[in-house]
């Protein structure tokens, strides 16, 4: 357990920064290893996780500053493919690519436990428009021959639910504006440097991360609604 004890932190923090929306800069390395309990290696790898996903900026000799610009949004694991049906649309998933990789020893995928990561490359189109590109990543001893099952115009929500029986705890979702290069752009039948909505997700199972995904959905086909029953809203 204590192998994942920074990712444990990282995800602490990520709570912390988006329940204390009036903070601008976190405690030092230090103030934040003696409230976790933890040695300050723990913290800093925490802290690394959080700087590659942009949400946060290690200034040396200032600071460490929260990105206001960044939106951090706890979600609830659901299938893209249901959700646009509730709303009469329909979409059509090409399966691009699909292998199995060695996890990494360091960046963003480095917070897989097994030794092993099936990575998959789709695009989604809804009604017959192409609006998105995935690249999902899941730990591959979780997902036993999921490589072997997955295929085009289905589910992965529901291939994990009915084929391992996934349970997802919990889940953040980091939300940033930005354009898309040539790779994306001819896949997406769509402009280079297009805008775009690029959506970084990590699912876990317990304390195990077990699905990473990053996506980007062309800005024109992206909106985002709240919708709010009986809530009310507190300034401090």
């Amino acid at each position: 357990m204590s192998s994942y004890r920074y990712q444990e932190v990282c995800a602490q923090l990520k709570e912390f920064i988006l329940n204390e929306k009036d903070f601008q800069k976190l405690p030092d390395e230090r103030t934040l290893a003696q409230q976790f309990s933890v040695s300050r290696v723990t913290i800093r790898k925490a802290l690394a996780l959080l700087k590659e996903e942009k949400i946060i900026d290690v200034r040396h000799g200032s600071g460490i500053y929260i990105n206001n610009n960044k939106m951090i949004n706890s979600f609830e694991f659901g299938s893209l493919t249901q959700d646009m049906k509730t709303i009469g649309k329909e979409v059509a998933t090409e399966l691009l690519n699909c292998y199995v990789m060695t996890t990494p020893a360091h960046g963003e995928l480095s917070g897989f436990s097994g030794e092993h990561i099936i990575c998959l490359e789709r695009v989604r189109s809804v009604d017959g428009i192409k609006s998105i590109q995935e690249l999902n990543y899941l730990c591959a001893e979780r997902f036993p021959e999921l490589d072997r099952k997955v295929e085009s115009n289905q589910s992965l929500y529901q291939l994990l639910l009915q084929e391992y029986q996934v349970k997802f705890d919990r889940g953040v979702e980091t939300l940033s504006a930005g354009f898309i290069l040539l790779d994306t752009a001819g896949k997406l039948d769509a402009s280079a440097l297009s805008c775009a909505v690029k959506v970084i997700r990590a699912a876990y199972e317990g304390d195990r991360l077990v699905e990473y995904t990053i996506s980007y959905t062309l800005a024109e086909h992206y909106s985002w609604q709240y919708e709010l029953n009986n809530v009310t809203l507190l300034h401090r």
